[in-house]
């Protein structure tokens, strides 16, 4: 009698009509009967009939206080336990699986009890009644149980195994194949019986093709998000080749009203992250309107830190550079930013860590967003005195260097947001005086103090110099031409102003140090390793021949690879080094003359020429055509730098390029060089 009123009394608590004081009542009267029937089995266990046992264990889990239930849910299985003969040949097999999933969800562990239970549903008459509904649910209780012995892998492969059945998959809800494909990914994860393996990613696949069939009315399965993200979510555990039909057909899903109507911004993360794995890129509508999604979901509820930081890195390593598509990515982050709580600072901001902080000038960085309010107020928050006294080293590189890529990068002027970097400098840089750094943080936070020019705590640098220095070999080679390119870059800007004495900066040392490093292994670089560190020797002054002759003769090998700006920084830097080698710089300019060059570029082929005394005729007069046709975007510096070329190798320079750099120079317009004494 007890354990059929519990059960009475559980369905009327779950049911949707119940007021809420009536279920405190059920709730309340749930509590005395879970009593009441414990210590009834205390008394006599024997006069409970199994089935009624099964009745209460299949009803618990919808009980509020977890203690009462796990007392009495543990009394009920020791008492099944004592009975399990009697429990596997009484009861029906649909019981039996009620059983299954009651364990599951209390999160109990029987496993003799289980197994018992497992031996009778492989059977073939039990597995004979179970429908689509039944099955998968079968399948998620034994997934969630995870266990690794004979009987559950066997009664896994049966269940996987009836998914082949037509009639099975015919009556199968889209919610029946979902949890399926649920179970299957999680058994995935731990199982250790090749043949389960094997049975599983064959149900995957079958339940794919299904899912992605018409219905008989020719209708599309409608599928929720959360649904979309567990199919993709299985996809992604087993790899699927990305032209399998089942993704063309949940990414039309994605643009239903239906399925995105209730999409939450977990939804929106796992679809995501799952899209990422599998490198699906080529749907870039459905990115995008997830971003939509997304934009309407923050707006509406507190967003955790964590989870959208994973969503954001997910649509970046998708579509990073298509600004449509990141478009409402930019929109939601710098809503998060700017969102004000009754006037205080953004409670968002207030949530986030200093690595979420330095993630979120990451997403910004690489979304190119122009926004400075958001910018700004992002910097701010880093400045306060309680997150920048307790940065990270990880958390300040990561900072420094997305905001200095920010602004380098900027079409626009973000004349507030520089004057923060300033102060983003001086206060995280101290943070970078650690042994602590690893290589790629090192080697970032000197390209940020060199692209930055920020010469005015010039010891971090020396000390981060020195840092990479002592690691080389911990090192990558882009991560040692990075630092030596830095070094190369703050050179000549504190020679710019003065600041560097006879005996060269304090990071020259280290400088030669990369420089020997990478001569030591140049057949690991690449075109852009090397174009790079002649740059930068060229910039410092290293003129060992024998370094120089080992990047030369790898520069050499990397010609048909090279690219315009490649090939002039190259000749750039043997120029600067005096590095005489006409044969290979006949190849490099032959090279050039092939490649689409920039005025830029063409000018600095014109000034490497002219610096290495080389008339080459051939290429002057191509160089400065190239000058020429793009005119309007020279640099009055450029034409200068080409005309000194031209007098060097005593060579007549054309009169437009001539007549050009008189209008840029000398703000003459209409005068030809003819009509000025120079």
């Amino acid at each position: 009698m007890c354990a059929a009123a519990l059960c009475r009394l559980t369905d009327l608590w779950s049911s949707q009509s119940i007021s809420d004081a009536d279920k405190a009542i059920s709730q309340k009267n749930i509590s005395i009967l879970i009593k009441e029937i414990h210590q009834a089995l205390k008394n006599d266990s024997a006069s409970f009939k199994l089935r009624a046992l099964v009745n209460v264990l299949f009803a618990l889990p919808k009980h509020k206080d977890k203690h009462d239930t796990i007392h009495l849910a543990n009394r009920i299985c020791h008492v099944m336990e004592e009975y399990e003969d009697d429990l596997v040949q009484s009861l029906r097999p649909f019981h039996l699986m009620e059983c299954l999933s009651s364990l599951s969800v209390l999160e109990l562990h029987y496993p003799t009890l289980v197994g018992r239970i497992c031996q009778r549903l492989e059977k073939g008459d039990a597995l004979a009644t179970f429908d689509a509904r039944q099955l998968a649910a079968g399948l998620k209780a034994l997934a969630i149980l995870e266990y690794t012995d004979e009987n559950t892998f066997a009664v896994q492969r049966a269940f996987a195994r009836r998914w082949r059945k037509q009639r099975i998959r015919q009556t199968a809800t889209t919610s029946d194949i979902c949890q399926a494909l649920f179970s299957a990914r999680r058994m995935m994860q731990y199982t250790t019986d090749k043949s389960l393996e094997d049975e599983i990613t064959t149900m995957i696949y079958t339940l794919f093709r299904e899912l992605a069939s018409p219905l008989p009315n020719n209708k599309a399965r409608a599928m929720t998000a959360g649904q979309v993200a567990e199919v993709i979510m299985t996809a992604s555990a087993i790899q699927v080749n990305v032209t399998n039909p089942i993704f063309n057909h949940i990414m039309e899903t994605l643009n239903q009203d239906y399925t995105m109507k209730r999409a939450t911004i977990s939804d929106v993360s796992r679809i995501l992250s799952s899209m990422k794995r599998l490198s699906l890129s080529m749907y870039p509508l459905a990115v995008q309107g997830l971003g939509v999604k997304l934009v309407y979901l923050v707006q509406q509820e507190p967003v955790e830190p964590g989870e959208v930081m994973n969503l954001f890195r997910s649509a970046l390593a998708l579509h990073q550079r298509d600004a449509q598509v990141m478009e409402p990515y930019e929109k939601a982050v710098c809503f998060l930013i700017l969102e004000r709580t009754a006037g205080n600072a953004s409670f968002f901001l207030q949530q986030c860590t200093d690595i979420e902080l330095s993630s979120l000038v990451r997403v910004l960085s690489l979304i190119r967003c122009s926004n400075e309010d958001a910018l700004v107020t992002l910097a701010e928050r880093i400045l306060e005195p309680d997150m920048a006294e307790s940065c990270s080293p990880k958390a300040a590189s990561q900072i420094l260097t997305y905001y200095t890529s920010l602004i380098d990068s900027s079409a626009e002027e973000l004349n507030e947001l520089q004057s923060h970097l300033s102060e983003l400098f001086h206060e995280l840089g101290t943070h970078l005086l650690c042994a602590q750094l690893l290589p790629a943080e090192t080697s970032a936070s000197m390209q940020a103090y060199a692209k930055a020019s920020y010469v005015q705590d010039m010891g971090i640098f020396d000390h981060l110099a020195n840092h990479l220095a002592a690691i080389l070999d911990t090192c990558s080679v882009r991560q040692v031409t990075q630092g030596l390119w830095s070094c190369g870059k703050l050179v000549g800007f504190e020679s710019e102003h003065g600041d560097v004495d006879d005996f060269g900066p304090p990071y020259l040392e280290a400088a030669r140090k990369y420089a020997e490093y990478l001569a030591s292994i140049t057949p690991e670089m690449n075109a852009k390793d090397i174009s790079q560190t002649l740059w930068a020797i060229g910039r410092l002054g290293i003129d060992n021949e024998k370094v120089v002759s080992l990047f030369a003769d790898r520069a050499r090998q990397l010609i048909p690879e090279c690219n315009s700006q490649e090939v002039a920084t190259i000749l750039w830097g043997l120029a600067r080094v005096a590095y005489d080698n006409r044969e290979l710089v006949s190849e490099l300019t032959n090279r050039i003359l092939v490649l689409k060059a920039s005025s830029q570029e063409a000018a600095t082929v014109l000034y490497s020429l002219g610096r290495m005394e080389i008339q080459d005729e051939s290429v002057f007069s191509a160089m400065s055509a190239v000058m020429m046709t793009q005119v309007e975007t020279a640099s009055a510096q450029s034409i200068a730098n080409a005309l000194w070329a031209f007098r060097t190798v005593e060579l007549h320079p054309p009169r437009q390029l001539m007549d050009s750099w008189v209008t840029q120079k000398l703000g003459l317009e209409g005068v030809t060089i003819g009509q000025v004494d120079l």
